[in-house]
């Protein structure tokens, strides 16, 4: 190539999905040299009027809300946007578009929550409804969460935006009606959130709010964020395509400048396919199989679970259910049922004044002799005297 082709980039390196884009991009030019690279910035970048007359072609991932936004439609070159506002560029011809496809994120979460075993998700974002980007994935959610016969539920922060207020992170509790939200939803609980920060600030809520994470409560990001990789509570998240993205946006580019020809199709979506499982679903193993099946045993060990169903849940053998179990969790899975079945006992003991048979019923004891027998094994003590004792305290 005899003229190098000068390609401005424009791309908000604070987000992953945009440095991903980035790699993408310069991955496509060292295998087709011949073509530079000058990054700008869409935040505070204004584009010099005797720099314009250079570029050959621009990539950007523009919000509306950037200075450089008002600018580009005036450069008159060929322009390809990564971005999720694309609606709001279809009657561009000088503008096409590759982003990734709401809609397999979707279904990757309402797979991935179901694969947990949850049946309840709630969804918690900035702008759900009003803006036309997300207004798209709530509506996929509600569509597929009924298909499964999911109960689905949104929260909005609005001005509550962690990305922005990184404080947020730390004092989620003080956002306005999201603790009464949260105790609100059917637990085991599953929270979607719009961004890496969001999910991180979940993650903290729950947790300062005496929820278990992922036990009560499971949470799923998107972005791949350097946020949520790291911390007590890893993030679980949703991968964005973007160096897919990147190198098909290069390519694009390159021909639409060196044919003149607009790209066909004119705007693409690439889908989503990775989650990268981490603490926040997958917990200490990250064997989303093997949590599914302990939180089917927390659900059902008091009035009975046989390590045979458990092992159907999880779909492998009795043995190998009782060895990841107590390697993952550092304890059997009898021990594990006779603890829970012990503290719902103590609790009913200590808080009702329901008489012996009928918390033995509730317990999941065919005769209020086993029940006694259960609790002085346990204990030392009968029920009465275990009774007696926590009431007192």
């Amino acid at each position: 190539m005899s003229k190098s082709k000068n390609i401005a980039l424009l791309l908000p390196l604070f987000y992953e999905y945009a440095r991903n884009i980035r790699k993408g991009v310069i991955d496509w030019i060292d295998q087709n040299p011949g073509w530079r690279i000058i990054e700008l910035d869409p935040l505070t970048a204004e584009i010099p009027p005797d720099l314009k007359k250079h570029f050959d072609g621009i990539i950007t991932w523009c919000f509306p809300q950037h200075r450089t936004a008002s600018d580009l439609p005036e450069l008159n070159l060929y322009r390809i946007d990564c971005g999720g506002y694309i609606n709001d560029l279809l009657d561009d011809p000088m503008v096409a578009g590759i982003t990734y496809e709401r809609l397999s994120m979707v279904q990757l979460s309402i797979d991935h929550f179901r694969h947990l075993g949850i049946e309840a998700i709630g969804h918690v974002g900035t702008e759900l409804k009003n803006s036309p980007v997300h207004n798209e994935s709530t509506q996929l959610f509600t569509e597929l969460a009924a298909k499964n016969n999911m109960n689905y539920d949104i929260f909005e922060l609005h001005e509550y935006d962690p990305a922005n207020k990184q404080q947020l992170i730390w004092q989620g509790k003080t956002i306005p009606g999201l603790e009464d939200f949260l105790r609100a939803q059917p637990k085991p609980l599953g929270l979607f959130a719009t961004d890496d920060y969001v999910g991180v600030m979940l993650c903290q809520t729950a947790l300062q709010m005496g929820y278990r994470i992922p036990d009560d409560i499971v949470v799923l990001g998107q972005g791949n964020r350097l946020v949520g990789k790291s911390g007590s509570v890893a993030l679980s998240t949703i991968e964005i395509p973007g160096e897919k993205i990147g190198w098909a946006v290069a390519e694009q580019l390159s021909s639409w400048i060196l044919t003149n020809e607009p790209p066909e199709p004119r705007w693409q979506k690439l889908p989503c396919t990775k989650i990268h499982i981490r603490k926040s679903s997958g917990g200490q193993s990250k064997d989303l199989s093997l949590e599914r099946a302990k939180r089917h045993l927390e659900r059902h060990a008091v009035q009975g679970v046989t390590l045979q169903e458990l092992a159907n849940v999880a779909g492998y053998t009795e043995k190998t259910l009782r060895e990841k179990f107590l390697r993952h969790y550092g304890i059997k899975i009898s021990e594990h049922i006779r603890k829970l079945r012990l503290d719902e006992a103590l609790l009913l003991l200590k808080t009702t004044k329901e008489d012996i048979h009928t918390i033995a019923s509730r317990c999941g004891f065919s005769s209020a002799s086993n029940f006694f027998n259960f609790i002085q094994r346990q204990t030392g003590k009968g029920p009465a005297e275990i009774r007696d004792a926590l009431q007192k305290e």
